[in-house]
């Protein structure tokens, strides 16, 4: 069952223009979803889409990779060693901005939503951080806890963020590649606000439809993901959706291996999922090509760290 999108989820305006026809390529559905952009703000978003009921079975492929533990096929190899050095990276970024860094009591919270199989939420426990995660997908939930089980850790996996009570509890909330899953997104960013300490950190990742790679490969580009994306953002509309609920843009950090991910899935898709070792070389250079042209903040996919506002204004109703 498909629904449409009546009003602009950053800006609430009802006046849309015709942006992309996708098809979906991950669960090779062959189904085709239309990619609307504001003529307000200019944000893009899937329409009609999936119900939150009916978009399950789109994430039951083989193909969906962050939702299992398998290594088949070279794409996937690269998948699982890119997310290794990544899981790294992260970890800096959560410790550099954790509230505690300058506070005698060492207790540090965090909450990761769409932890998948919990690879983050594992390194985190070995390197002494409180950590709980939501995932929705029953599959995924539990090997992410026996994951965490084998690690000595009695780490709660909520199947649904608003399962947790609301109170100022966590230092950290990370949400690597989930925000353009969120079918309730207003409800949702609030909720996580009020779970939020005062000068608590979200860290968002998401995919940015203007970076070079996705201006090359239109509507092959695989970041699009069609219908599992509902949402499409660039810098600007990210900014005004989290300043609609007084939350302010604090940095913008690239993810420069996305490129190289991202362009060689799109490299088959763009050649009817022909994998081939020309189309491989093809495309690391177009990842490369992307991040050269990235500039300061414009790579394929970028994290947002954001923060309450201090001087809040009324906040809207989701």
């Amino acid at each position: 069952m498909l629904e449409e999108v009546s009003n602009c989820p950053v800006c609430k305006e009802a006046k849309f223009s015709p942006f992309l026809v996708c098809e979906d390529n991950t669960a090779h559905t062959a189904q085709k979803f239309n990619l609307l952009r504001c003529d307000a703000c200019n944000f893009v978003f899937t329409s009609p889409r999936p119900t939150a009921e009916g978009i399950v079975k789109y994430y039951q492929s083989g193909n969906y990779i962050s939702h299992s533990n398998e290594q088949k096929g070279i794409i996937s190899k690269i998948y699982y060693y890119v997310r290794e050095r990544a899981l790294a990276r992260k970890l800096n970024i959560i410790n550099e901005f954790s509230t505690q860094n300058n506070q005698q009591n060492n207790e540090k919270y965090l909450l990761d939503m769409g932890c998948g199989v919990g690879a983050f939420l594992e390194v985190c426990a070995q390197n002494n951080w409180n950590i709980e995660g939501v995932e929705t997908d029953t599959e995924a939930r539990n090997i992410a806890i026996k994951t965490l089980s084998n690690q000595n850790n009695n780490t709660t996996i909520f199947a649904d963020v608003f399962e947790i009570k609301t109170e100022k509890r966590y230092d950290i909330i990370t949400l690597w590649h989930v925000l353009e899953h969120i079918h309730e997104l207003d409800k949702t960013i609030l909720h996580l606000k009020s779970l939020l300490k005062p000068n608590g950190r979200l860290i968002i990742a998401v995919p940015n439809l203007e970076s070079d790679d996705a201006k090359f490969f239109g509507r092959f580009w695989a970041a699009y993901d069609v219908p599992r994306h509902l949402y499409h953002f660039s810098k600007s509309t990210l900014k005004q959706l989290f300043e609609r609920h007084n939350i302010t843009l604090e940095k913008i950090l690239p993810m420069k291996y996305d490129a190289f991910y991202i362009s060689m899935l799109s490299m088959e898709y763009k050649d009817n999922n022909k994998s081939s070792f020309l189309n491989k070389i093809k495309a690391f250079w177009r990842g490369l090509v992307s991040n050269l042209k990235a500039g300061n903040d414009n790579y394929s996919s970028l994290i947002y760290v954001l923060k309450i506002a201090p001087n809040p204004k009324i906040a809207p109703n989701p």
